[in-house]
């Protein structure tokens, strides 16, 4: 499968926060960054891009809107 780490980091929230807020609000499945390491706390989700092009480049969206309306 394939990955991509993306940096929510200016929500100012942890990931795992940002995870389920991304799950809850905008409906995005993501893991947490600090799953795959202490570095990767602090806003960083990891996404799987194994679907369809729209369907990731919609997620992706999504997150863009929710961190431009969460920044701190």
């Amino acid at each position: 499968a394939f990955y991509a780490i993306v940096d929510g980091s200016r929500t100012g929230l942890s990931s795992r926060q940002l995870s389920l807020d991304l799950l809850s609000e905008m409906r995005v499945a993501c893991a947490p960054g600090d799953t795959f390491g202490k570095v990767l706390d602090g806003g960083y989700v990891r996404i799987s891009l194994a679907s369809s092009d729209d369907d990731v480049a919609e997620g992706c969206r999504r997150i863009v809107t929710f961190a431009e309306s969460h920044a701190a």
